[in-house]
């Protein structure tokens, strides 16, 4: 027989999200539109656009994966980290996993 566990517990368990700033969002949603039509990009770089523009929440593991995308060394690096929103969005996730 399974065991149910209170709703409680489940929420105290659950790592913590941080919700995307509106400016990252406005600027995201700008640069893939413009940018994005057609191109190259670094696997996974509309999808991560795309939550950014609805604002959503990120975990520790998906901030340090958009991060990884920006500052990466392959030849579609640089556009994906450009519609990411680059230098704005890495210093957001910077102030977001290292507060203080």
């Amino acid at each position: 027989m399974k065991t149910v566990t209170p709703r409680k517990k489940r929420i105290l368990e659950k790592p913590p999200a941080y919700r995307t700033p509106e400016e990252i969002s406005d600027l995201v949603h700008q640069n893939f539109y413009s940018l994005a039509h057609g191109q190259k990009l670094t696997d996974g770089t509309s999808v991560l656009a795309s939550r950014l523009i609805r604002e959503e929440s990120f975990g520790r593991e998906e901030l340090l994966a958009i991060k990884a995308i920006i500052k990466g060394d392959e030849p579609t690096a640089e556009l994906s980290g450009e519609i990411l929103g680059g230098d704005d969005t890495l210093a957001w996730i910077e102030s977001v996993l290292n507060p203080g």
